[in-house]
């Protein structure tokens, strides 16, 4: 668990990237094809918890001594939270949405002209949304043994105990 320096990039996007990739689920998937029905509004309850959770994990990191110091997070951090970004990413672009009038496909249903069914997109999402969870609880397991690990490399002096001497 050594800082690098991609984790430069991680450590800026962390604080900016919650904020788009939860209103490209949402909403910025209707700029790439995606019909928006129901999902949209239903998404809304949905985006504002996965917003939260998603600002958590950034936050501890300001607690992790060796990672705001450097600017930088630690690689395995680095890399849950790149798996998080884009499996966010497929599953924006694979959530099937719908209308009163039924199910309308999703933004790879309509770049492939139905070639992808709506129920291969809608398994796709479903991966994609477990990856995303799976790589978020990741995120926060690695946020927290960053603090424990920072805090063992520098223990705090105890002001209870007398210096010997």
């Amino acid at each position: 668990m050594r800082i690098t320096s991609s984790g430069r990039f991680v450590f800026r996007a962390q604080w900016v990237l919650p904020v788009l990739l939860t209103l490209f689920l949402l909403f910025g998937r209707g700029l790439v094809g995606s019909p928006l029905g129901w999902m949209a509004i239903i998404g809304i309850w949905i985006g504002f918890p996965l917003l939260i959770a998603m600002y958590v994990p950034p936050l501890l990191t300001l607690a992790d001594r060796e990672v705001r110091a450097a600017g930088a997070t630690r690689r395995a951090y680095s890399i849950a939270s790149r798996v998080l970004w884009v499996a966010l990413v497929i599953t924006a672009l694979a959530v099937v949405d719908g209308g009163d009038s039924g199910e309308v496909g999703s933004a790879l249903t309509m770049w492939t002209g139905e070639a992808l069914s709506s129920e291969a997109s809608m398994t796709l999402m479903i991966i994609g949304g477990l990856v995303s969870l799976t790589a978020l609880a990741v995120t926060f397991v690695l946020a927290i043994l960053g603090i424990v690990r920072s805090r063992s490399a520098h223990p705090t002096p105890n002001p209870t105990t007398r210096a010997a001497g």
